[in-house]
């Protein structure tokens, strides 16, 4: 019988010494990230691309909404497309956006996961008004936040499925990472003077979000850094709040961006195969890529494809002529970007933890009729 090591604690004690709600939900997320690892190790190539383009919008738009400025998808794609610009911070609170998005896209140009970082480098070859913000000085305080962030990280690795919490709960006591404490302002009115609450700047926790999945694969939660980002809530960073609150807080939010990022290698699949049942494959095509490109960002326009993919702007119309015959793209403004047919689903419904990905069952099910198929020409009596 094959004996399997004890989860530990952050302490390296057995995990019975632990809460019981810190040992289920830290056991429920290295299943989770567990299977994500397991199902991107086996996946074919185009569908690791068109998951990890994907991927580097979800890091911009969760790294946004960690600053405190939430954007919509549409809003989002727009910014991409050069359609819409960048979202103005509500109040001095808020980071700016477009400063953001540089520091997020240059990190991932940088990240251990070659497919993210091949992507990344995509986006910021089709996209460079995402690497052009208003605020240069904002762009380089933000990037200094998140060299802080990774050096908080740079602790010894732990065995997993130990989360490395001594990171956070240092960041606990960091300004660059708590929100700023709320005060009141007296501000003049026709009826009067008027008391009202302000609050702080609010912590950078983007930037733990983003140093953590090197750091967990560093703790061996996997074989290589998995696109697990926003999975550090703001709660993990209230001061004074124990090691094992923080696990639980932290296991649970991981746990919920693995499922979601599995909901979007699902999707990945579902994408590349209505591509591959709808283009003819042709030597040396670049429409494989643009779909890829253009599915996973939303939409794009033509030049911005061409620097992408270092097509000329001849070579782009091919490729997007290919896709439209193929009814894989529409442009509904003649001057506008073309707009992949098939937008991102909706999030699935959480699957039970113990379930295969949907495109895993398909796999294992093709083998079995293949199997039946070779045996159905043998006299072997099954």
């Amino acid at each position: 019988m094959t004996a399997f090591a004890p989860l530990l604690d952050i302490d390296g004690d057995p995990v019975a010494e632990v809460g019981s709600g810190a040992s289920l939900a830290v056991a429920r997320a290295a299943l989770l990230v567990g299977r994500l690892d397991g199902a991107l190790a086996h996946t074919a190539p185009e569908i690791r691309q068109t998951f990890a383009i994907r991927s580097v919008r979800r890091a911009l738009e969760a790294n946004l909404a960690a600053a405190g400025q939430p954007v919509s998808l549409g809003a989002l794609t727009g910014w991409i497309a050069r359609t819409h610009a960048p979202p103005a911070p509500p109040d001095a609170t808020r980071v700016a956006a477009d400063a953001l998005a540089a520091v997020v896209l240059e990190r991932l140009q940088r990240f251990p996961w070659a497919p993210l970082a091949d992507a990344a480098a995509l986006v910021a070859r089709a996209c460079p008004q995402l690497l052009r913000p208003l605020d240069r000085a904002a762009r380089a305080d933000l990037a200094r936040i998140a060299n802080e962030a990774e050096t908080l990280f740079e602790a010894p690795a732990l065995p997993a499925p130990v989360l490395p919490v001594a990171a956070l709960l240092a960041a606990q006591a960091h300004p660059d990472f708590v929100d700023g404490e709320r005060g009141t302002a007296t501000i003049a009115s026709p009826t009067g003077a008027v008391v009202i609450e302000t609050r702080g700047a609010i912590g950078a926790v983007w930037a733990l979000g983003l140093a953590a999945p090197p750091a967990l694969a560093r703790a061996e939660w996997s074989r290589g850094a998995l696109p697990l980002f926003g999975s550090v809530p703001r709660r993990c960073l209230r001061p004074g709040l124990s090691a094992d609150a923080v696990t639980r807080y932290w296991a649970d939010a991981l746990a919920d961006t693995a499922e979601a990022a599995l909901v979007d290698l699902d999707d990945s699949v579902r994408l590349a195969a209505r591509a591959h049942a709808a283009l003819t494959t042709r030597r040396h095509s670049r429409a494989p890529d643009a779909w890829a490109l253009l599915a996973g960002l939303g939409g794009l326009r033509r030049s911005q494809l061409a620097a992408a993919l270092g097509l000329t702007l001849a070579g782009a119309d091919q490729a997007l002529a290919r896709l439209s015959e193929a009814g894989l793209i529409h442009r509904p403004d003649p001057r506008g970007p073309y707009i992949a047919t098939t937008t991102p689903a909706s999030p699935a419904p959480p699957r039970p933890i113990d379930a295969p990905p949907t495109h895993a069952a398909a796999e294992v099910d093709a083998a079995l009729a293949d199997i039946d198929r070779l045996l159905g020409n043998t006299d072997i009596d099954v």
